[in-house]
Formats: C-alpha cells, structure tokens, sequence
C-alpha cells in the first residue's frame, strides 16, 4: 500500500519501479486526489488497486478479502 504522494518519487514511479523489476505483489494506491486520469495512468503501470482517501473500514475489509481470494 503506498500514497500517491510519498517523498522520494511519488506513487506512479514506485509502481512502475516495482512492476520493470518483476517484483510479484499486489500494490494498492491510495490518494486524496480526485482524478480519473489519474487512475488510468496508475493502471498503465501495473496497479492492482486504487482507492480514494479516506478509506473507511468497508473498504478496507473488501479489500483484504480481494487480497485473500488473489492469494
């Protein structure tokens, strides 16, 4: 799970890293931005899940049981 945000290189480039080193993981973006485009352009990059902030406690539990059905 990482922010779209994030000091070093922002979550796109952490993911598209992640991704050109084959690195076998789910990632999970999570960001307060509004932006369809957006999300379009994390997928691009080999996203698996993209949320709005602030998750709530539905998300987050629909979430870990995609995570658990992918395992």
């Amino acid at each position: 799970m990482m922010d779209l945000d994030m000091p070093v290189m922002n979550g796109r480039q952490a993911t598209k890293k992640l991704r050109d080193m084959h690195v076998d993981c789910l990632i999970v973006e999570m960001t307060s931005r509004e932006k369809e485009e957006e999300e379009k352009s994390f997928m691009d990059v080999g996203l698996d899940y993209y949320y709005q902030k602030p998750l709530t406690i539905d998300v987050v539990r629909d979430l870990v049981e995609k995570i658990k059905e992918n395992a």
